[in-house]
Parts: C-alpha cells; sequence; structure tokens
C-alpha cells in the first residue's frame, strides 16, 4: 500500500518565475511604448543576459514559456531560453499579456500631450485604474489595427480568431485581460510544469493580483524592475486541490518595499534600488521629474523614511504614489495559509 499510495501522491506544483523585458530603444526618449514594437537596446539585452546569469546560478529551468506578442517580450524570451540552454522549451505568444495600450499617447513624450490636454489630466493616466488615455486617430503610425499580426491570432488549442485591439487602456483594463491568461498557466503549474513568463509591467501586476490579491486600487503601486526575476512557489490545497503561493524566503527583507509572497532575485538593497529607478522613469514620463514630498508635507520631527510615510494619504497629488519602501500608507498581505487560489482572485478590479 505504501509503494501504492506514493504512486498515487498528486504532483509537486511548478515553480513560477515572472520577468518584465529588458529595456527598449525608446526607454531614453521617454516615448510610450504600449501597442508599439521598438527591438531591445543593446543595453536590454545585457540585463536579459545578467537575469539569466542568475536563475542559472540559482538552478532554476522551465518546461513552458509564455510572452507577449510584442517584440521586446519575444526577444527576452529568446535570449533567456538561449543563456539557459532551453531554447527546446515551448514559447506560447499571447497578446492578452501584451503592454497596456496607451491609444493616441503611443510614440509621443507626455510633453506633447500637456499643452493639448492640460498637465494634470495627463498625469492622472499614470496607472489611473479607471482613466483612459486617448484612442488612436485615424492613421496613426503605431494603431496595431495597421500590423496584420492581430488578424488572425492562433491561440494554444489551435484556435484561430480574430483580436479585439484596444484603443487605449486604463490599468484596470490592461489587469482584467490578464485573467485567462493566468487560468492557462495555473494549470501548467499544478501538473508540475516550471513556467516562465517574460512580459510587460503591466500584464505582470495583473498576474501578481491573481495570485496575491492585491487591491485593486494598489496594484499600480506594485514596482515591476526591468529583468529582475520574481519567482513564485506553490502548493495545491488539500480540501480544493487549487494552487496555494508560498511565502517567499526573503519576505521578511522585501516586505518593506513590495509585500507579496513571491521573491525577487536580488538583495534587499539592490530591489530597493531598481524600484525606486523604475518608479523615477515613470514619474518622468508623466511630467514628474526630480518628485519628492515637500517639506511641508513632513513633520518637523520626523526622519525621511517617516515623513514620506505619513504623508502618503495627502501627498502627492492624484496620479502620483508613494514611494515603494514607504510602510504606513499601503495594504499588508492577507493571511495566505487558508486562501487558495481561483477565478475570483482573477484581476477583477470592479
Amino acid at each position: 500500500m505504501g509503494l501504492l499510495s506514493r504512486f498515487r501522491r498528486p504532483k509537486s506544483c511548478g515553480t513560477l518565475v515572472l520577468i518584465r523585458h529588458g529595456e527598449t530603444t525608446w526607454d531614453a526618449e521617454g516615448k510610450f511604448t504600449g501597442w508599439a514594437d521598438p527591438h531591445l537596446s543593446e543595453a536590454g539585452k545585457s540585463q536579459v543576459d545578467e537575469a539569466a546569469r542568475a536563475l542559472q546560478a540559482s538552478g532554476y529551468t522551465f518546461d513552458v514559456a509564455y510572452t507577449s506578442m510584442l517584440k521586446r517580450a519575444v526577444e527576452t524570451t529568446w535570449l533567456l531560453l538561449k543563456e539557459l540552454n532551453l531554447i527546446h522549451v515551448p514559447v506560447i505568444k499571447d497578446h492578452k499579456l501584451n503592454d497596456r495600450s496607451y491609444g493616441a499617447l503611443t510614440g509621443h513624450s507626455v510633453a506633447e500631450f500637456q499643452e493639448a490636454y492640460g498637465a494634470e489630466t495627463v498625469q492622472s493616466w499614470r496607472r489611473s485604474q479607471s482613466a483612459r488615455p486617448p484612442a488612436f486617430q485615424p492613421d496613426h503610425p503605431y494603431d496595431p489595427a495597421s500590423t496584420g499580426r492581430y488578424a488572425r491570432w492562433e491561440d494554444r488549442d489551435g484556435n484561430r480568431q480574430a483580436v479585439s485591439l484596444p484603443q487605449g487602456e486604463s490599468l484596470a483594463d490592461a489587469v482584467d485581460r490578464c485573467e485567462p491568461c493566468w487560468e492557462a498557466i495555473s494549470k501548467d503549474l499544478l501538473a508540475g510544469k516550471n513556467v516562465l513568463v517574460a512580459a510587460h509591467g503591466n500584464s505582470i501586476r495583473g498576474l501578481i493580483q491573481a495570485i496575491d490579491g492585491v487591491p485593486a486600487a494598489d496594484i499600480g503601486k506594485v514596482e515591476i524592475p526591468a529583468c529582475l526575476p520574481l519567482v513564485y512557489r506553490f502548493e495545491r490545497s488539500a480540501e480544493s486541490g487549487e494552487l496555494v503561493p508560498l511565502q517567499g524566503e526573503c519576505y521578511s527583507g522585501t516586505a518593506r518595499y513590495l509585500p507579496l509572497s513571491g521573491e525577487f532575485l536580488a538583495e534587499p538593497e539592490e530591489l530597493k534600488a531598481a524600484q525606486a529607478s523604475t518608479r523615477e522613469a515613470s514619474l518622468r514620463r508623466y511630467g514628474f521629474a526630480g518628485y519628492a514630498a515637500p517639506a511641508s508635507a513632513r513633520g518637523a520631527d520626523t526622519t525621511a523614511d517617516e515623513s514620506e510615510a505619513s504623508a502618503a494619504s495627502a501627498w502627492p497629488p492624484a496620479g502620483v504614489w508613494p514611494p515603494v519602501e514607504a510602510e504606513g500608507g499601503w495594504w499588508r498581505p492577507r493571511a495566505r495559509a487558508q486562501r487558495s487560489l481561483t477565478r475570483s482572485h482573477g484581476g477583477s478590479t470592479s
């Protein structure tokens, strides 16, 4: 009976690694990228190489990979698999993992739109749950409808269908779009497969919301640095048979910066610096260069870290969020021991 019971024991769950693509040739220009399709820059390729070395040194391997239909994510996937000697691994490309669509902003800088729409309106589009940027105008050079690649998309089961192309998305739109991808990924994990997902900041936020149940109002505060692997481990619920995320081993070191059940392959100070850099780049893109809470928002007898936390609810203005290292103004992780991952956690922002 002992031998039989061991054979009947369900497979252990696979490991999930999420990674944001490397830098692109547009990043230095501060352009909104969205569904436009620039290549990785040389710096971006170097970031991918470094991520591959970190994964290899930590002993990670993969059975299947998921990515978007955009070059920067696909190239990141190819380079990772090449460096890991896993070029044979199947790769599923899915438009639902594409970045948030920025509509008419795509290919432009914030300065070009502030005069037409006003600085406050443009800044309100930054990771807004509900606000959508203007739709693509006729003959927009980066309208995905002009490429033809989405006219006949084939899913994993070989079903061909046309893609409903977004004309400009809120963060909620982009996060909701990822839910079917999480359902497919979770099936692979339950089957014991190790899964790599190379995608974009906003689509990764959608997957994180599905896994960790981050409140919709807070998911935009999660900073995802480029090419810094985020590792999730799971167990199978004895009651429901569904996935339950295991708490990352370095949680106590990273909770102050990002309270998730996964763990980044980085030391706490490296993670803090990478997230700060990512945040600053986003703020600059929306016209908030050099953002810092004003002295009037700080208490006279507090340290810099304490003042940032205490000012979180009153500052900054709408569309700009407090630094990720602030401890006072954010959500706290729920007890996860009794919570399994179901469709109800799949990115709903209602």
